[in-house]
């Protein structure tokens, strides 16, 4: 079983990604069309859930889920995202040591369907400019330190 305590920003950051799961979840449940669905309703927190059931409903959730804006989420926040919901699961009792992660896990079927989401969304070229600073040249330092009176 994992600790909640941690980083404070590891904390923050999967807090955040299992509030992104329980908005979803919540909107998924508000549709008629949900009902309809095998594992109805979509938990909004995962105690007393089997794993089968978030194996099921990540998959819609990873395929889903995008930015307040209404544009999807880069790469690197989704796979973030996922793997926040799992350390949340294994800080429950039910699944102390799953992994969406590791071949042969019970979940191939979720550790596919990112990665397949993730390379469609880097060919749209969603997440794949990288903001950074150029490095500063010795010449451009020396001028930034020349004091002019």
């Amino acid at each position: 079983m994992i600790s909640p305590d941690g980083p404070r920003s590891t904390v923050h950051a999967n807090t955040w990604a299992v509030n992104v799961w329980c908005a979803w979840a919540s909107h998924r449940n508000s549709l008629n069309e949900t009902r309809h669905y095998l594992n109805f309703p979509v938990p909004v927190d995962f105690s007393g859930v089997t794993p089968q059931t978030p194996d099921y409903w990540l998959l819609f959730f990873v395929m889903e889920i995008h930015r307040v804006d209404r544009r999807p989420y880069p790469p690197n926040t989704l796979f973030n995202i996922v793997a926040g919901i799992q350390w949340h699961l294994r800080s429950l009792a039910d699944f102390g040591d799953i992994s969406f992660f590791s071949k042969g896990s019970v979940f191939s079927r979720l550790r596919k369907t990112p990665d397949c989401h993730m390379r469609k969304l880097t060919v749209e070229g969603i997440g794949v400019a990288v903001k950074r600073a150029d490095p500063v040249s010795v010449g451009d330092e020396i001028t930034f330190w020349v004091v002019e009176y």
